[in-house]
């Protein structure tokens, strides 16, 4: 690409219900959400409007730009009609070029919890305090009113929960999810975990069923999202990714950023960095819209300075910032407040499935949730040496995640694992392996995440004011990290969570 206008040098295959397949003599490049009416093509390219004339021998002419508005999702009716998501959501254009504005048509009111009572509770707080001694907790309307000895919150006519003594900790948190499987996101909650922060996958699914489950229509966990991915250094679209090239379009970032925010996105996540200049770029613009941005790198000083909130996964960035990290990076990340989410996890995950491919299926209690094996096909076929090299990568995460513990910086809990829903917890496990305490490891799947989602006004710990996202286990994980598991009670908003209709939801893989 050296322009805005998209190449209509491209080939490519005209497709019949019926009759032969018709190779196009000229095409547009890269086209997504291409409609097709008589006489015409619409698509999207660079998140805007394109149409060409076209017949089954291919475009008549180059492509024209519809304007220079933001545009995903576009579909048309016969009569031309396109209909498609813009900034402010959806508008209708006319075959005369004449738009409306229609919005978000669609709006609900998310439940209320009844007032709720936890009686003789052992809390973790998620702020890295001891355990405390048995309290009681009262829940009004969705978020924790006031903590106290036990016995002294009065129960009368209210629900009452007696957890005799169990031990309570904050809903836990995947910082990097993939909801490739929009169907499978109950299975978060069923495990108690909370919150998730998608890092891409395809937008209107993920979004449509991110607001079923607000509104209470299904079960299933608070649903943060980027949505997209940003690459600065390839040309390419989807509803996954956006391939930014300000110096062919130079309005391309300001609509990319404006369609994440339509969508209701909180941040931005950039994927690629050998032009780092623009990733700097996209950050300042998230930053204006109000929204944070993580990335697979973060330490490149220009994106220091442009305000990179957080650094997803140890390593997968560049030579400087993979293997092993130095107390030059450690301190960086310190000093500029930048959160750091491991996602060891991912890899141990990887090297274990290898080994033993029945692995997921062989936890009963998970097997319902999982994806089908094909998901994880990848990390069936590494080779020997491939995976003697990601059991390398596992401890040099471990070995870092220290250092960064160490260091003050800031740990969260993401996975990378596509929808396994005990993800947080394995991811658990490896922060202790690493050299944290239990109470550390607790600490970032609770509070440190939810300072790297910019919520920790509302999330990751159990103070008064804060939305009542609660695990009440059956064991105490400071003794076993595996203890997380071992959930007896759960609450979401306050709203006491039913397991077993959360379970009848799963359908067959």
């Amino acid at each position: 690409m050296v322009s805005g206008r998209p190449s209509p040098n491209q080939s490519a295959t005209f497709v019949p219900l019926s009759g032969e397949r018709q190779p196009t003599k000229r095409s547009a490049d890269a086209p997504t959400f291409l409609q097709w009416t008589p006489g015409t093509i619409t698509f999207v390219r660079h998140d805007r409007l394109w149409q060409a004339p076209f017949d089954r021998s291919g475009l008549l002419a180059d492509p024209k730009p519809l304007g220079n508005d933001a545009a995903q999702y576009a579909s048309s009716s016969r009569d031309g009609t396109v209909l498609f998501v813009s900034d402010g959501g959806l508008r209708l254009r006319s075959p005369r070029g004449e738009e409306r504005k229609i919005g978000w048509p669609i709006t609900y009111t998310p439940p209320v919890a009844e007032t709720t009572v936890i009686r003789n509770a052992r809390i973790i707080d998620g702020t890295g305090a001891p355990m405390t001694a048995p309290r009681d907790i009262l829940i009004e309307r969705g978020r924790v009113a006031k903590i106290a000895p036990p016995g002294s919150i009065p129960s009368a006519g209210i629900r009452l929960i007696d957890a005799g003594g169990r031990v309570v900790m904050p809903g836990l948190m995947d910082l990097h999810a993939h909801v490739e499987r929009p169907d499978l996101l109950p299975g978060y909650l069923y495990f108690g975990v909370t919150s998730i922060r998608d890092q891409g996958s395809s937008m209107a699914p993920m979004v449509a069923y991110s607001d079923a489950m607000a509104s209470g229509a299904l079960p299933g966990p608070r649903v943060g999202y980027g949505g997209f991915q940003y690459y600065s250094d390839w040309a390419f679209d989807s509803d996954q990714w956006q391939g930014i090239e300000p110096e062919a379009d130079p309005e391309h970032i300001k609509r990319a950023v404006a369609l994440s925010e339509a969508f209701g996105a909180q941040h931005i996540k950039t994927r690629t960095f050998r032009r780092w200049d623009i990733n700097a770029r996209m950050i300042e613009e998230a930053h204006r819209h109000g929204m944070r941005a993580t990335g697979h790198c973060s330490h490149l000083l220009p994106l220091v300075a442009a305000g990179m909130n957080a650094k997803e996964h140890i390593g997968l960035c560049e030579s400087r910032g993979n293997a092993h990290v130095y107390d030059d990076l450690v301190q960086l990340f310190r000093a500029a407040n930048i959160g750091v989410v491991p996602t060891i996890a991912y890899l141990d995950f990887a090297v274990r499935m290898n080994q033993k491919p029945t692995l997921p299926d062989e936890d009963a209690e998970l097997a319902p949730f999982v994806p089908a094996k094909d998901n994880f096909q990848w990390m069936i076929e590494l080779t020997p040496d491939q995976r003697q090299d990601w059991a390398k990568e596992v401890e040099n995460a471990r070995e870092t995640t220290a250092k960064l513990q160490r260091a003050g910086v800031n740990i969260g809990v993401g996975t990378d694992i596509w929808q396994i829903p005990t993800g947080p917890h394995m991811e658990l496990e490896q922060l202790v392996k690493s050299g944290l305490t239990p109470l550390q490891a607790i600490r970032a799947g609770t509070g440190g995440s939810a300072r790297i989602l910019g919520a920790e006004k509302d999330l990751g710990t159990i103070e008064v004011g804060k939305l009542a996202d609660l695990i009440v286990l059956d064991a105490d994980p400071l003794k076993d990290i595996r203890n997380t598991r071992r959930i007896w009670q759960i609450l979401h908003n306050g709203l006491v969570v039913d397991r077993a209709e959360v379970l009848k939801t799963m359908k067959p893989k």
